[in-house]
C-alpha cells in the first residue's frame, strides 16, 4: 500500500486479548488508575458507554514514537496484564504526551498501578470489612475552626479495613458540633449536651440492629473528649483515629509501627490517706509540672502518669499499640487512686494528651466505682480552669 506515492510501513503490535482486558478492568474496579474517576459512563438506564482505555506502561512497540518504549520486553509481554493500566482518556493523553515524558516514568506508573489495585482489593474484600458508624467532630480550638473531610474519613476507613455505614444507598455518619468559643461561659454545658444527643442517636441505631461498631475521629478540647469517652456505651465496639503529623499522605491513618511502643509509668507523689480529692497529672504530648497546678489543688494528693523513658512530646502515641500502652497505664492510675485513697470522691485531671488518649481516659472511668472527674482546660494565659464534673 502506498501513500502519496510512497510505501507505508506498518508497525506490528500485539493485540490485547479480551481476557486480559477484563482482568485489568476488574483489578482497577472500573476506575482510572491515576485519578480514580469512574470510566463506566452511565448515560441512561438503558445505555452505558465505556470510556476507559487500555494504556501501556512500556510502549506497545519499540519504535521511537512509542511512549516509554525503551525496554527489553517483547511485543507479547507488552500486551500482558502487568504492563497495562486502565485510564480515563484525559490521564491517557497526559502520560503519553511528549511534554511529560520525564515525569510519568515506567517506575512511577508501575507504583501507581500497584497502589490502586491494592486499595481496590482491600476496599472490596467484603469478607473482612466491618460495617461501622462514623462519628466526627467539628469544633473551635483556640479560635480556629477544625473539621475532618469526607475524603480523609474514607481513606482512613479503607486503611483500617472498615466500610462506612450506608442507609438507602448513602453513607451516613454523625457529626458532633462544638461551634462555641472556648471563652463562652456556656461552652462546656452546651458541648456536653451535644455529646449526649449524639450518643442517644448512636444507641438508637444500635438498638435497631443496624450497627455495632463506631469509628471515632475526635477533634475538640480535652475536657469534652474525656466526657465523650465516658458516655460511649460499652456495648459498642469503638475504633479510635488520631490526627498525626509527619508528612504522611493521610493524617488520620494510623502509621505502621516502626519499633517498640513507648511505655508509661504511674508514680504516687503523695502518701496514701483519707483525702476525698486527688489530682492526676498526665504528661504525654506535653509536660505537666507541680507548678502548673491551680493553687487550690497544690495541697491535694498527686499521682502522675508520664513516659517511662524519655520526655513527653507530640506524636509519642503514634500507633494503636502505643495507645493501648497508655490505656493500660491510665487504668493502673485509676486503680492506684482507688486503692490508696479509698474515700476519694473527686479526681482532678490535668492532662496534656492527644485526642485518642483523652477519649480512652473517659472510656475507662467505671461508673459507681471511680470518683467523679473534674477535667481542666488550659487557658490562653497558660493557667488551667475546671470544667463541669463528670459523674454517672
Amino acid at each position: 500500500m502506498t501513500k502519496n506515492g510512497k510505501p507505508t510501513t506498518f508497525i506490528a503490535r500485539e493485540q490485547v486479548s479480551s481476557t486480559t482486558q477484563v482482568k485489568v478492568w476488574a483489578r482497577a474496579a472500573g476506575r482510572c488508575t491515576l485519578c480514580a474517576r469512574s470510566v463506566l459512563d452511565s448515560r441512561s438506564f438503558f445505555h452505558t458507554v465505556l470510556t476507559g482505555q487500555m494504556a501501556h506502561n512500556v510502549g506497545a512497540t519499540a519504535t521511537h514514537g512509542s511512549p516509554r518504549s525503551s525496554s527489553d520486553l517483547s511485543l507479547k509481554e507488552r500486551s500482558l496484564e502487568g504492563n497495562l493500566l486502565l485510564l480515563c482518556p484525559d490521564c491517557h493523553r497526559m502520560i503519553d504526551d511528549r511534554v511529560n515524558e520525564g515525569l510519568y516514568t515506567q517506575e512511577l506508573l508501575e507504583a501507581k498501578k500497584s497502589e490502586h489495585e491494592l486499595r481496590v482489593a482491600k476496599a472490596t474484600n467484603f469478607e473482612v470489612l466491618r460495617r461501622t458508624m462514623v462519628v466526627t467532630t467539628r469544633s473551635r480550638i483556640r479560635g480556629t475552626n477544625t473539621a475532618i473531610s469526607e475524603r480523609e474519613v474514607a481513606e482512613a476507613m479503607v486503611d483500617a479495613g472498615l466500610v462506612v455505614h450506608v442507609n438507602d444507598g448513602r453513607p451516613v455518619h454523625i457529626v458532633i458540633k462544638f461551634d462555641d468559643d472556648e471563652q463562652d461561659p456556656w461552652v462546656w454545658d452546651r458541648g456536653m449536651k451535644q455529646i449526649r444527643d449524639a450518643i442517644r442517636e448512636l444507641k438508637h441505631t444500635g438498638e435497631e440492629g443496624r450497627v455495632d461498631h463506631v469509628s471515632l475521629f475526635p477533634l475538640a478540647p480535652i475536657p469534652l473528649l474525656v466526657y465523650l469517652g465516658s458516655r460511649l456505651d460499652d456495648k459498642l465496639s469503638v475504633s479510635l483515629f488520631d490526627r498525626h503529623r509527619g508528612g504522611q499522605q493521610n493524617v488520620w491513618c494510623w502509621p505502621k509501627p516502626t519499633g517498640t511502643s513507648p511505655t508509661f509509668q504511674v508514680l504516687k507523689q503523695s502518701s496514701p490517706g483519707s483525702e476525698t480529692e486527688v489530682v492526676a497529672a498526665v504528661s504525654v504530648s506535653g509536660s505537666i509540672s507541680h507548678g502548673d497546678l491551680p493553687e487550690d489543688l497544690a495541697s491535694l494528693p498527686l499521682v502522675t502518669l508520664s513516659p517511662a523513658t524519655g520526655r513527653p512530646a507530640p506524636g509519642l502515641i503514634g500507633s494503636e499499640d502505643a495507645l493501648d500502652e497508655f490505656s493500660q497505664a491510665w487504668r493502673l492510675l485509676l486503680a492506684e487512686v482507688e486503692a490508696q485513697w479509698p474515700q476519694a470522691t473527686r479526681l482532678h485531671v490535668i492532662a496534656a494528651v492527644p485526642a485518642s488518649a483523652a477519649i480512652r481516659m473517659g472510656q475507662h472511668r467505671m461508673r459507681d466505682v471511680h470518683p467523679g472527674f473534674v477535667v481542666y482546660q488550659r487557658t490562653d494565659t497558660g493557667t488551667y480552669s475546671a470544667t463541669p464534673e463528670i459523674r454517672d
